[in-house]
Formats: C-alpha cells, sequence, structure tokens
C-alpha cells in the first residue's frame, strides 16, 4: 500500500552493483507509459548508466554506484507540469518502494548535458529519480549527507491552519506530508483547509518549488484517504 510506502521512503543515495531484475523493470516501464499516456508527461527509465553521476563534478561526491534513474521530462509551455510530474514521479517512488527498491529525487547534481538527446524539442529536462536496490541500512557516508543536507521538519501548524477542530482526515493529510521529499527540505508547500476544500500553494511557482507542490498533493492525498486535487497553484483538494 502506498500508505505504508510513504513511511518506509527515505532518500537513497548509495546503491548496490546490480542490475534491477526484469520483473522490476517491466513494472516501472508499464506504471510510466500509463502516466505518461494519460497526463501527457515524458518519463523516461534508463537502466545500466553510472556515467551521469560519476565523478566529483557531476554528483560532488554525494552518489555512490547509481545506475538506473527515470528522466522528468515535459513540455516547459504546460504551466502545470512541474507539478504533475512531482505528483506523478512521486507515486512511481512510492510504488518503487513498496517493491524494495531505493530511491532518490535529484535536481542537479549529475550530468544533464549528457542527457539532452533524449529531450524532444519543446520539452525540458527538470530532474531525475534515482532508482535501484540498497542495503538496508544506509552508509555512514549516507547519514551525514543526510544530516548535511535536511533541515528540520516543519510541524503540521507551521505548514497548514490546521487546528484541533479540523477533521481526522486532515490530521492524516498533512501527517503525510510531513513524509514527504523537497527540495533541501524546505517543505514550502502551505495548505489551507476551508470546509471540505483544502488549497496547496508554494511561494515561489517559477522555481521547483512545483514540483514539490506536486509531491505533497499526492502524499496529502494517501493520507487524507479519499479525495482528488485540481492543478494549479493554489491546487484544490475535494473531499470525497
Amino acid at each position: 500500500m502506498l500508505k505504508d510506502a510513504i513511511k518506509q521512503r527515505h532518500s537513497r543515495r548509495s546503491y548496490l552493483h546490480q542490475p534491477l531484475r526484469d520483473e522490476d523493470v517491466s513494472f516501472l516501464k508499464t506504471r510510466i507509459h500509463e502516466y505518461n499516456q494519460r497526463y501527457g508527461l515524458h518519463m523516461k527509465l534508463v537502466c545500466g548508466h553510472p556515467e551521469i553521476f560519476k565523478g566529483f563534478r557531476n554528483s560532488y561526491g554525494m552518489f555512490h554506484n547509481v545506475e538506473n534513474f527515470i528522466m522528468m521530462m515535459g513540455n516547459y509551455r504546460d504551466v502545470y507540469m512541474q507539478e504533475k510530474l512531482g505528483y506523478f514521479g512521486e507515486r512511481l517512488v512510492l510504488e518503487a518502494v513498496g517493491r524494495n527498491m531505493g530511491t532518490c529525487w535529484v535536481g542537479g547534481t549529475f550530468a544533464k548535458a549528457a542527457l539532452a538527446p533524449y529531450v524532444k524539442e519543446g520539452e525540458q529536462l527538470y530532474c531525475v529519480i534515482a532508482v535501484g536496490y540498497t542495503a538496508d541500512k544506509k552508509s555512514m557516508k549516507e547519514v551525514l549527507i543526510s544530516r548535511a543536507t535536511r533541515r528540520k521538519g516543519k510541524t503540521i501548524e507551521e505548514m497548514s491552519n490546521y487546528t484541533p477542530k479540523c477533521p481526522d482526515w486532515m490530521k492524516s493529510g498533512m501527517e503525510a506530508v510531513q513524509l514527504a521529499p523537497s527540495a533541501l527540505f524546505r517543505q514550502p508547500v502551505k495548505f489551507q483547509r476551508e470546509n471540505d476544500c483544502v488549497y496547496a500553494e508554494v511561494s515561489h511557482p517559477e522555481t521547483h518549488e512545483m514540483l514539490d507542490l506536486g509531491i505533497a498533493m499526492l502524499h496529502f492525498e494517501i493520507g487524507a484517504d479519499a479525495g482528488s486535487w485540481t492543478w494549479g497553484n493554489p491546487a484544490v483538494f475535494q473531499k470525497k
């Protein structure tokens, strides 16, 4: 279940030197094709290309043995593209975690120019998601990098207008948002509840905060248990 995957997910930067199993490749490609076709995205699984992350110049030593990744691309004229990529990319992340794979959203510490041939005209490569098998426990290097890059998490009250008088689904949704990844763990998305609607918004939509918005939207939806979003900034969640 995706709820369980939310609790199990951690950003992993060190991977085992082990190719993805055929059944996992097939699963990811099937999901990617489905989301691409239905929502006008261009996500692509690339396997067996460790050179994209090799060398200090590319990854600043923050990643080890990254050989597989999902490219997150789309039409740069679509104002909702990053929001949709965040939402469906995180869905892929949670589905991968459910199959015992490790993942990590990566915004810039990779050889982006080397991936240019995959990017179609009129598209932009926004980021990639590293994916692969990991050791059960984080290495000491991973732990140190996590400590250096991760800020103290925000409270539900700091991220929303939640009060104890709010319904349980609001609290459950926000608890799931607390576990959502975001760039440098800034947690930039603000949630505002009005009756049975929740509005989610970021202050800098011209930046990658729109990816963070899409990721947080998915987490809230899973935590709240039933409902759906309308794309936008603010995005609107309608509880069912």
